[in-house]
């Protein structure tokens, strides 16, 4: 595959839900560390960068041999959007233009061998603007009419796991994370695992030590 495909880990110091969680260890290893490892598997991603405020992940990434951007504090808070921080890395980057932007979230760590590049290859295959990981779920609210399970597939909405992301840089160049076209990889329930809690965490550990 000749492209150049940007692998991006976004992580900062000020996480609410289980402070530090990047840095927290799973398995032996600091969380974010599963993502870059896992990013320099991929047969597709020719470059990796982890955007960061904070001088311990900084620290970590470089000890891992990842390049790293200061990111702005202001682009470090609860409400900044993933798209700003995006275009942050690309601006920062120019005149380097990817043909594909790779968006790998620390929080996933389950994420199965081969993933990652399925997902690079679906997202060129189909030329579509943007690619995300997830699987159906029943959108089924108490009160209204029962339906049997096998009756409900056109109440079924796709939610997005947070495992691999993929995009046209132009389109966050527009301020926009989705695009005209999109398409999804379809990841297993183990994958699914997003961490933002103490039991997120313990999940995750019991899943990667029966894996391992």
């Amino acid at each position: 595959m000749n492209k150049e495909v940007l692998g991006v880990m976004t992580v900062r110091g000020g996480s609410k839900g289980l402070p530090r969680k990047n840095v927290l260890p799973l398995c032996g290893k600091p969380l974010m560390v599963w993502a870059i490892e896992q990013a320099k598997a991929s047969k597709h991603i020719t470059r990796f960068i982890v955007s960061t405020e904070d001088e311990e992940m900084k620290q970590l990434a470089l000890k891992n041999g990842v390049e790293v951007l200061d990111r702005p504090l202001e682009l470090a808070q609860d409400e900044t959007p993933t798209w700003e921080v995006l275009y942050d890395v690309l601006m920062t980057l120019e005149p380097y233009n990817p043909n594909a932007i790779v968006l790998l979230q620390a929080t996933c760590p389950i994420r199965k061998p081969g993933l990652i590049d399925k997902c690079i290859e679906e997202f060129f295959k189909q030329d579509v603007d943007s690619l995300v990981t997830g699987d159906y779920f029943d959108e089924t609210i108490w009160g209204r009419p029962i339906k049997r399970r096998q009756d409900i597939v056109k109440e079924q909405v796709f939610v997005n796991d947070g495992n691999v992301y993929v995009f046209k840089p132009d389109i966050i160049a527009k301020g926009d994370l989705v695009g005209k076209t999109y398409a999804y990889v379809f990841t297993s329930q183990e994958e699914h695992v997003d961490i933002d809690t103490e039991y997120d965490l313990w999940l995750a550990e019991k899943i990667m030590e029966e894996r391992m």
